[in-house]
């Protein structure tokens, strides 16, 4: 029965979350009951600001407790010359973003920009299980009013959402999963590396958390579908963004919507209500930095995430302030592209070694390794190593996406208009409803199962 479904899919949600620890759901189901009760106070108050404030910092108390208070007391207890660490919580899988999600929703609500639904689909839109673990940061206006149609089974849906799902999957065996490989030798080196080293593995790195992630975006899409739900575009081929404010139009467009909604434009105006003419780049410059630390720490409690947040933050406000100075004299338009893609390229790269690195020192001794000879001669990488790398660079720059091959049957919402732009390309290998597709795709979904099966990591983005 359709009115039966959204139970089903939250049952389903509820006990998929469980499946990797169990005690996890009910963080979940209180998380979920008290954003509720939340959202119930916020309309019905006559304080609707002071129980806002309160349930953003019942959020962000919860996510600090939980992801941050190690990080934090432990780096307090160090700088005040003590011994003593705090082992810490063990962290509530994707508690990142099933905060961020709720915290959207209380303040629309507060602005008057939504309405308090019914428990029910405001339990399925938090716990929704594709989009539950890693994402997309789905907005409510985007998803209950589709769980609110009657949900009915679709072969059509079925068949586009169960093909986008097993690219996916492929993209995270054959290529995310052998390009970690290539990636972990260098970054789990305890010695030194000479710099062909460093920079092969960074190369490498650089590609694996492409696909990973790519992998994980298109699941999810898939997933969706294959219940009706056409869920947020979250990845459009990041790498061939001209900039780095075109990177984060590209990748983790839901994180980037939200930082720029809920943080950077807010900040960033009132600022520039505050700051003479004279200083009028600061207010971008500062709200660029602040946002990006936070979108750095939202990623993991240490410093190598801040240092990542502000990398990607400097390198934003950069290409705001100067680049518009810079670019223009360069009289050729290929000119002024490639040197912002080089210089985007290594901004990400570099804040890579941050990011992929365990702790400081570790980054430290890498980022020497790539800029400093010395350390080991030999390069132990094979001509398959080679071959993985330079076919994943191939697939990144020169091929379609897989959300370009469905671009007909619209597989997703197009957050930032990729899919109106760019679906239109490579119409020569467009997903077709026929057999000739089921063949290919029913052997991709074969060869990665056999492949499942030797063994595999968990999705970098599992981590947040």
């Amino acid at each position: 029965r359709p009115s039966l479904i959204p139970i089903w899919l939250t049952l389903a949600s509820l006990c998929f979350y469980s499946w990797w620890h169990t005690p996890f759901v009910f963080i979940l189901l209180s998380s979920i009951f008290l954003n509720y009760f939340w959202a119930g106070r916020i309309i019905s108050s006559t304080r609707p600001r002071a129980w806002l404030w309160s349930g953003i910092v019942l959020n962000l108390g919860t996510l600090f407790v939980f992801k941050y208070s190690e990080f934090t007391l432990n780096t307090a207890s160090a700088a005040a010359g003590s011994e003593w660490r705090f082992a810490g919580f063990a962290l509530p899988l994707a508690i990142s973003f099933f905060t961020f999600q709720q915290l959207a929703f209380l303040i629309d609500l507060s602005r008057g920009k939504s309405a308090r639904p019914k428990f029910r689909e405001y339990f399925l839109f938090v716990s929704f299980f594709p989009q539950l673990i890693a994402g997309p940061i789905v907005h409510h206006q985007e998803v209950i009013p589709q769980f609110l149609k009657s949900l009915r089974f679709s072969r059509e849906n079925f068949v586009i959402g169960f093909s986008i799902f097993i690219f996916g999957l492929a993209k995270k065996v054959f290529l995310a999963d052998q390009l970690a490989t290539i990636a972990n030798q260098a970054f789990n080196a305890t010695d030194p590396i000479s710099p062909a080293i460093a920079w092969f593995s960074l190369a490498a790195y650089t590609t694996q958390i492409y696909f990973d992630f790519s992998a994980y975006s298109d699941m999810a899409i898939g997933l969706g579908r294959i219940f009706g739900i056409k869920l947020p575009i979250n990845f459009f081929s990041p790498y061939r963004g001209a900039s780095i404010v075109e990177f984060w139009r590209r990748w983790h467009l839901t994180l980037t919507r939200f930082t720029t909604d809920y943080i950077y434009t807010p900040l960033a105006l009132k600022l520039q209500r505050r700051i003479t003419k004279k200083h009028s780049q600061l207010p971008v410059i500062f709200a660029a930095l602040f946002t990006f630390v936070i979108v750095g720490v939202w990623h993991g409690a240490g410093w190598n995430c801040i240092i990542f947040g502000f990398i990607h933050g400097l390198g934003f406000a950069l290409c705001l302030v100067v680049g518009p100075r810079f670019l223009p004299k360069l009289k050729k338009d290929w000119k002024r592209t490639s040197i912002s893609w080089l210089a985007s390229m290594w901004c990400l790269m570099m804040s890579y070694v941050f990011f992929r690195s365990p702790t400081l020192d570790s980054a430290a001794s890498f980022m020497s390794s790539l800029y400093a000879n010395g350390g080991e001669i030999g390069f132990p990488f094979e001509l398959s190593d080679w071959g993985i790398l330079a076919v994943s660079w191939i697939l990144v720059f020169f091929s379609p996406n897989v959300l370009q091959l469905f671009s007909k049957y619209e597989p997703g919402l197009d957050v930032y208009g990729w899919l109106k732009k760019e679906g239109g390309r490579y119409h020569f290998l467009k997903w077709k409803m026929n057999f000739i597709w089921a063949l290919i795709v029913g052997s991709i979904f074969v060869a990665s199962v056999i492949l499942l099966t030797k063994g595999n990591s968990e999705f970098i983005y599992f981590d947040f």
